[in-house]
């Protein structure tokens, strides 16, 4: 009968780069949940006004108008505009911008 041979696992420590960037994602992660349950919990009127400012600041970049239509149309939840939305929000409370240090 012939042996069987099963490979040798070796554990390896995970490298400090690894470390760091779950660290990073996982802050990321904290940030995004935090932003999003304080822009859900904003008063209609206030995310309105919010949103509208959104808008003319894509507008002042140049973002694509499919972006300003996709804001237009309601669709302020889709994946694209939230992104935008947060980033935006988190710099208008924080001052400063999403990947600077707190």
């Amino acid at each position: 009968m012939p042996r069987l041979c099963y490979p040798k696992i070796v554990l390896f420590e995970p490298r400090p780069g690894d470390v760091r960037q779950a660290k990073f994602q996982e802050r990321q992660a904290e940030r995004v949940q935090t932003i999003r349950s304080e822009i859900d919990a904003l008063p209609e009127s206030e995310r309105t006004l919010l949103l509208a400012e959104l808008k003319q600041s894509l507008i002042a970049r140049g973002v694509a108008t499919a972006i300003i239509q996709r804001l237009d149309d309601g669709k302020w939840q889709s994946a694209l505009i939230m992104g935008e939305l947060m980033r935006f929000y988190w710099k208008r409370t924080r001052g400063n911008d999403w990947l600077e240090r707190d």
